[in-house]
């Protein structure tokens, strides 16, 4: 396989902002959204696995698996996120790093080992990002029902029935 590309190919995946999200600022609001944490938590489990090929096949080849890759400094710019808006922003990066892949993956044709490698992982990517998409869609659906569940802003509260002394 073809070590420069597959180096690449982890640069893509490593320090990614599902990791950054995990790791260091995970959305304000995910404790009202457990299916949405169990997601995310799969999913960056999912990345990290990912990675964990790329670097196994660079050292079966004898290359250096060392990328010293860092966050990429805009991220901090997305802490206190809600979970919608957080969704949102891993979807778009995922989809940053998709791309990237699919311009990997082009560059191998000519070596097809690491083509059919880097197209294994750009497929299990693509699935990735539709899950985000789909964790978002149920975040809005389960926001949308509390709204509706909710009375409206600015509405008196019910009554209170209290007992009276001697009553």
């Amino acid at each position: 396989m073809n070590v420069d590309i597959l180096r690449r190919a982890l640069a893509l995946e490593s320090r990614s902002f599902l990791e950054y999200m995990a790791h260091t600022s995970p959305p304000v609001d995910i404790d009202r959204f457990p299916e949405a944490q169990r997601t995310l938590d799969e999913i960056h489990a999912e990345e990290e696995a990912m990675v964990g090929e790329i670097v196994a096949a660079i050292v079966a080849e004898g290359g250096d698996p060392d990328v010293t890759a860092t966050y990429d400094l805009r991220y901090s710019y997305y802490n206190y996120l809600s979970t919608d808006y957080a969704l949102k922003v891993i979807a778009e990066q995922l989809e940053k790093s998709l791309a990237g892949f699919d311009a990997l993956v082009e560059e191998a044709a000519s070596d097809p080992e690491t083509h059919a490698f880097l197209r294994g992982l750009r497929e299990r990517k693509a699935a990735i990002v539709e899950r985000v998409k789909e964790a978002r869609r149920a975040v809005a659906a389960a926001a949308a029902a509390a709204a509706n569940q909710s009375p409206p802003r600015g509405a008196a509260a019910p009554p209170v029935a209290t007992a009276r002394h001697g009553e």
